[in-house]
């Protein structure tokens, strides 16, 4: 019954003009994909947001679904409130993680926190559920969706194709973000990677921005870091060391957009050119703006 479900959910209207409508249509649907992630994610959002005629905020609110699901299913709450909340790497105002929440005196809900005083709880951690279904469900139905696409529909308006290019690096990297730390990491990095690096010479700036974002997210969120870069002949369309790095360093002088700039530094800094002679699992899979088909990567159990 789950398909159905969030069919209607999905084109449900607010004809009686019901108070706070979207926010718990929003959590409705979001409840049912953390219940039923292979059919309501798998099958349906993955594949909805990048096909048929919806308008570009009926796309981007499965975006956000799907991206809370992620961290529902990964035990992480306060990402998740985030995710319905703004949109990454899009304006001028970017969001930065870090630690800002630690530093003496800074204000986070309205409270001032100080060191060694009044100390919250600390929160007990819960199991990820989010690795074992992020590959099958979740990260290739959408990445595939969207690259099978894009040769279509998708190049009809090229401020909608930026838009959603954008938006699609936002979530796969989200994606990648709430499975640290799980076996599946280090393939959607992997797979992340290699298809950001096809966008980050993309004309529009937004692109460019998610792209680096998403190469920087699978840097970080498995321990071998850069040396994901490091591949054989055979191997996944990964940039070596000495690619990326060369590209950041001239990103970071000559592109047009600040933040840009900024995010290719932290690349240039964060992966310097170096031999790490590792290998990876071979696959065939080649991300290209200008390829429609691609073919599956190894199937992982759920």
């Amino acid at each position: 019954q789950a398909l159905p479900l969030i069919q209607a959910l999905a084109n449900l209207d607010n004809k009686f003009e019901i108070e706070h409508f979207h926010q718990r249509k929003s959590k409705a649907m979001i409840a049912l994909a953390v219940a039923e992630p292979a059919i309501v994610v798998g099958r349906f959002l993955a594949s909805e947001c990048v096909m048929g005629d919806l308008a570009v905020s009926e796309r981007d609110s499965m975006l956000r679904l799907m991206a809370a699901a992620a961290y529902e299913l990964a035990g992480r709450t306060e990402e998740r409130s985030n995710t319905e909340e703004e949109s990454l790497l899009l304006d001028d105002g970017q969001r930065v993680r870090g630690k800002s929440t630690l530093v003496p005196g800074y204000k986070v809900s309205g409270k001032t926190r100080r060191w060694g005083f009044r100390r919250n709880k600390p929160q007990q951690s819960r199991p990820n559920k989010f690795g074992q279904i992020a590959a099958r469900h979740f990260f290739f139905p959408l990445l595939y969706g969207y690259v099978s696409e894009q040769g279509d529909r998708i190049r009809e308006d090229s401020t909608f194709k930026h838009y959603l290019a954008a938006r699609i690096l936002q979530t796969l990297s989200v994606f990648a973000d709430a499975a640290q730390n799980t076996p599946s990491a280090p393939l959607l990095a992997t797979h992340l990677i290699a298809f950001a690096w096809s966008n980050v010479s993309a004309p529009d700036a937004a692109v460019r921005r998610s792209a680096l974002a998403a190469c920087l997210t699978a840097l970080s969120v498995v321990p071998e870091g850069a040396q994901l870069l490091e591949i054989h002949a055979g191997t996944l369309n990964l940039p070596p060391p000495d690619d990326l790095h060369a590209f950041a360093l001239v990103a970071t002088e000559a592109d047009s957009d600040p933040q840009v700039r900024s995010l290719a530094d932290t690349l240039a800094r964060l992966c310097p050119p170096s031999a790490f002679n590792i290998s990876l699992p071979s696959s065939s899979t080649i991300y290209s703006r200008r390829r429609a088909s691609v073919l599956l990567p190894p199937r992982v159990a759920s």
